[in-house]
């Protein structure tokens, strides 16, 4: 499809320095970094809770700062679908959980292998559908962008681009939705439906359609929640109201009453959370019930009169 362009290193500091004055970046930097792109990249693995790896591959310092400018200068110009919410400006696991807020049913999807399953064909559609990016600029975005020829885990670009691949998918779904009177969202690979009634076909349509862009479905991750038992959406209960999981509100008061009672440093001592993730779970907290956010941290910190959104 690229095939003139299939040798980008060939490009002279001369001939790139248009494209790195558009993202704001010394051409000799871009230049370095198009030139050994394969060693630009970490590779570790994380635990996840089945106790099998997942491989992340995270961009070293100046590739990551050149795909941050891609963002903001260039790739922000394409809007993600309305029901897409991971990784899009204002856009939250709130706003991602908010309509699926007391109904009947809950179904979540999981999508396998998200970013390693996105294919190299897709990500070019995505790239040519920029109206100011020229043949020569789009390769050298997808250089910049990819590794091995997909999206790697790790990219700050690769939520977005992923986002993009799957505007028709949320397009064609949201249009089913609407008509079986549904709630749908999608939060990165995480697909989320839910409503008085849910239609059997469902996992048939969202299968088959994910199918046609490559991807799968992870089979052991579907779940239906009736609305008597606890409906989770991206971590977050909607049974009634958006909260946090009745076991996370009780260990965090518990970290709580502990750093009162023996301080930080016992306290951290005996707990699986850190102190970072004791405030996060605060400020997440916060961005529906900012009272009991600021409570919470007037305890930890004493403080009589206290900012709290300082601290999120």
């Amino acid at each position: 499809m690229l095939k003139d362009l299939q040798h980008p290193l060939e490009l002279s500091t001369a001939e790139l320095q248009p494209f790195a004055s558009r993202i704001g970046f010394p051409t000799d930097v871009l230049f370095d970094i198009l030139s050994k792109k394969e060693d630009q990249y970490y590779r570790f693995p994380i635990s996840k809770r089945n106790g099998k790896n997942r491989w992340i591959e995270a961009p070293k310092n100046e590739l990551k700062s050149i795909q941050k400018q891609l963002l903001l200068q260039i790739l922000y110009e394409q809007k993600a679908h309305s029901a897409a919410h991971g990784f899009v400006p204002n856009r939250s696991i709130l706003t991602n959980a908010k309509p699926h807020v007391g109904q009947n049913w809950v179904v979540n999807f999981d999508i396998s292998n998200f970013f390693s399953s996105t294919q190299i064909h897709l990500i070019h559609k995505v790239l040519q559908t920029y109206p100011t990016l020229s043949k020569r600029e789009q390769h050298i975005i997808f250089t910049l962008i990819s590794k091995d020829n997909t999206l790697p885990q790790g990219a700050p670009t690769s939520p977005h681009i992923a986002n993009l691949v799957l505007y028709d998918f949320d397009h064609f779904i949201s249009d089913y939705a609407q008509k079986h009177q549904l709630a749908y969202t999608r939060y990165a690979d995480d697909l989320t439906f839910s409503g008085d009634q849910i239609p059997k076909e469902l996992p048939l349509i969202v299968k088959k359609r994910l199918k046609e862009d490559g991807y799968h479905l992870a089979q052991h991750k579907t779940s239906w929640t009736g609305k008597h038992k606890r409906q989770l959406v991206t971590g977050l209960v909607v049974n009634d109201k958006i909260n946090l999981p009745r076991p996370m509100r009780r260990q965090m008061r518990a970290i709580i009453h502990s750093i009162k009672t023996n301080g930080s440093i016992k306290a951290f001592a005996t707990s699986s959370w850190s102190s970072d993730q004791l405030y996060g779970r605060i400020a997440l907290q916060a961005m529906w019930d900012s009272e009991a956010a600021e409570k919470q941290l007037r305890e930890l910190l004493g403080a009589q009169e206290l900012d709290w959104t300082a601290y999120i």
